[in-house]
């Protein structure tokens, strides 16, 4: 028998995923900020390196996860985003995604903060596959009530690149 340990980041995670991302809005035409992470197969990492260790795990990409979730040590909010833009320069043309969460940086639209608000948090997965969730969350209106100037940053951005 195998006893898998819960960490305190990953209980804490998990619970963001249940109680606000799984959760309906009607900001976002009734769907909950991320309508996939319930059922998203998520395994979460802690890293002091992480740019060493998001490399390995995409070097060596399992279909096991559809998304690993890298929980970085304390770094400052500024390097955190540029090392992110860099894995991004990097992993985007190799068909993924490195979507960052800074605690001290708040991501909020209108009433939703859709920052955990405890841990620096980088997650990875495949593009094509957030793509296809992203083009099918537009057809049902979920971003219908975004500015254009979050839709680009939050989405665009990697649609729009190779």
């Amino acid at each position: 028998m195998v006893i898998k340990m819960t960490t305190e980041f990953e209980q804490y995670l998990r619970s963001w995923i249940e109680e606000f991302l799984s959760k309906p809005e009607a900001l976002l035409n009734g769907l909950p900020p991320c309508p996939y992470a319930r059922k998203a197969r998520i395994k979460f990492i802690e890293t002091d390196n992480y740019i060493f260790d998001i490399t390995q795990c995409l070097e060596n990409w399992s279909t096991e996860y559809d998304v690993v979730g890298f929980v970085c040590g304390d770094v400052d909010p500024t390097n955190f985003i540029l090392d992110v833009r860099c894995l991004n320069d990097y992993w985007l043309s190799r068909g993924f995604v490195c979507l960052e969460d800074h605690k001290d940086i708040p991501e909020i639209f209108h009433h939703l903060n859709f920052s955990n608000g405890r841990y620096n948090l980088i997650l990875v997965q495949q593009k094509e596959k957030l793509n296809l969730a992203s083009k099918q969350l537009t057809d049902a209106g979920y971003y219908k009530n975004w500015p254009e100037g979050l839709y680009n940053d939050v989405v665009s951005w990697r649609s729009d690149r190779a």
